[in-house]
């Protein structure tokens, strides 16, 4: 039940998924920020009269950024699971 001893390698490994991880919760932070400016705030804004009507041109980069976070957190995501391979290597039994 002990786990094998954990080199360069793995903990290069374990060092990027964590990476990833963190990088997966600012995307996603980005994402919700985005996406609630643009399909709420905004609009709210503009339909009180609080910000011109040439602010809703800004939904566009709002929604663009969200997408681009979106794709951000999917691709961290895979990257996060083939990073967590190493830990077979370091532990080989999953459920323990």
């Amino acid at each position: 039940m002990d786990p094998s001893y954990i080199g360069a390698n793995a903990w290069s490994e374990l060092g990027t998924s964590l990476r990833m991880l963190w990088l997966t919760v600012g995307c996603v932070i980005v994402f919700g920020f985005s996406i609630l400016t643009a399909h709420a705030i905004i609009p709210s804004l503009v339909n009180s009269r609080h910000i011109p009507q040439k602010a809703l041109a800004l939904r566009k980069a709002f929604y663009s950024t969200g997408a681009l976070a979106l794709i951000g957190v999917i691709i961290c995501l895979v990257i996060t699971i083939t990073s967590f391979r190493v830990l077979e290597t370091i532990w080989g039994r999953w459920w323990v």
